[in-house]
């Protein structure tokens, strides 16, 4: 498994490396659902438009694997492997605060985001010394 061109930092700490990385920008790229709906008028059909919508909150999903060596790729081990798991669950349990989450751009530019951990998925085993996992965030904010 190689790291991913672009970075994503959680408090801090990149989480693109050889022991542990997302798989993928699919959860990062999610616009959020409206939250406003259009006026039902009794007596009438359908409903009046709104033209002023708000969003409901943002959600990211991030799907990650993890790995038995550290961030260089070293020293494989089965107690790597349940360090790097403890890090993953530790930095992602529902209810711990806010996370700033910052996804650095190849072009260097920079989005940030504060969210909440919502739920962490179960590791699934992929083979000796390797793991898949997911992150549900919140992002109150929206944007």
């Amino acid at each position: 498994m190689e790291p991913t061109t672009e970075t994503l930092s959680v408090n801090g700490v990149v989480r693109n490396t050889l022991a542990y990385n997302i798989k993928s920008l699919t959860g990062r790229l999610k616009v959020p659902p409206l939250r406003t709906e259009n006026v039902t008028v009794p007596g009438r059909h359908g409903s009046l438009r709104t033209r002023r919508k708000f969003y409901a909150e943002g959600e990211i999903v991030l799907p990650m694997w993890v790995r038995d060596c550290n961030e260089d790729e070293a020293e494989p081990s089965r107690a790597t492997f349940r360090e790097n798991i403890d890090k993953l669950t530790k930095l992602f349990r529902p209810g711990s605060g806010m996370l700033e989450l910052l996804h650095t751009l190849p072009d260097g530019s920079v989005r940030r985001a504060l969210a909440e951990c919502t739920e962490a998925i179960d590791f699934s085993t992929k083979g000796r010394g390797l793991a898949d996992f997911s992150v549900a965030l919140r992002v109150p904010s929206v944007f």
